[in-house]
């Protein structure tokens, strides 16, 4: 009975060991890094980030607890935005940010204010699906997965790895959009 499990493993070893060769005799050129996005782990990363940062916030202070904060990383760059009822507040949100592991740099977007109401929080749901629709659109699949987009308040908010020139051409669809009041770029160049 103890036989068929080592025999799976050594099968199995032995079809790893052959991935190389398969994808060597299939492409014609060599394989090159693709410049400009994320690996796997980043994204995990990224994303165990945006939770972990979010929980941390509500549980830091009873003011931030009710207030309205927007976490969004990418590649370790943290943005927070939204708003909270005090610069303690705001002070606070990002000391709490820059803290947790992996933070390469937060930038601090919050407003001393009320909360968004209900209608301001469709109008920005509304404004980034129409952002994100047009990036797809007119710059393709490859610059919309090298993006973020998240919009509070009619800001829109715009990171991630780009060129120049696409850097330039996301400010001009993201500027065509109705409603946008401003556009913020949080880009890692990689040109």
């Amino acid at each position: 009975m103890m036989r068929l499990p080592l025999i799976l493993a050594i099968l199995t070893l032995g079809l790893l060991t052959g991935c190389a060769t398969v994808i060597d005799s299939t492409t014609a050129e060599p394989i090159s890094d693709s410049r400009g996005s994320r690996t796997a782990g980043q994204f995990i990363d990224d994303e165990t980030a945006e939770v972990t940062i979010a929980v941390n916030l509500k549980k830091a202070s009873p003011e931030l607890k009710v207030s309205n904060i927007n976490v969004k990383v990418y590649n370790g760059v943290v943005l927070i935005a939204g708003q909270v009822p005090s610069e303690n507040a705001r002070q606070l949100t990002e000391k709490v940010t820059s803290q947790h592991r992996g933070v390469v740099r937060v930038i601090n977007q919050l407003e001393i204010a009320g909360k968004a109401t209900i209608i301001s929080e469709i109008n920005d749901l509304t404004i980034s699906t129409q952002v994100k629709a047009l990036v797809l659109k007119d710059l393709g699949r490859n610059v919309y997965q090298r993006t973020l987009i998240t919009t509070e308040n009619s800001v829109v908010y715009v990171m991630g790895f780009v060129s120049r020139t696409e850097a330039a051409a996301l400010e001009n669809v993201v500027s065509s959009v109705r409603g946008v009041k401003r556009i913020v770029r949080v880009f890692e160049y990689i040109d």
